[in-house]
């Protein structure tokens, strides 16, 4: 069995949300929110030699509980670069800074399909990039 860690960021914090979309205020529970901060973490599963991880920042692109949140992702690109993915609004215009940050993949998901459908001019984008 190989194990993959994740450092789930929402709110500027390391949590595990349950439950409904994030898209929609009913239905989410907050889990688990850590009193540790995210560099915490990928020590931790450092230390036990898991490889592998991302980091997901659950918040809307372009407000400031994003800001916050890659703040709180930032730390961990730095510290130990290459080490990490990292998904959660990634567009063709952050891309790069996440990269230059020290993730060593960036996930697309998201900017990438639409209502199921891949965008091929953004996957462009991106390949371009």
């Amino acid at each position: 069995m190989k194990l993959r860690p994740c450092i789930d960021i929402h709110d500027g914090s390391v949590k595990q949300i349950v439950g409904a979309s994030l898209e929609k205020a009913s239905g989410v529970r907050e889990n688990f929110v850590s009193s540790r901060d995210a560099l915490y973490y990928a020590q931790l599963y450092d230390r036990y030699s898991l490889e592998g991880g991302h980091i997901i920042i659950l918040n809307k692109r372009g407000t400031p509980e994003y800001e916050a949140s890659v703040r709180t992702a930032l730390p961990v690109l730095k510290e130990c670069p290459g080490r990490w993915q990292i998904g959660g609004g990634i567009t063709a215009e952050n891309a790069s800074f996440f990269l230059e940050q020290g993730a060593d993949k960036v996930i697309v998901t998201s900017f990438v399909f639409h209502d199921g459908i891949l965008d091929r001019e953004r996957l462009s984008d991106l390949v371009r990039i």
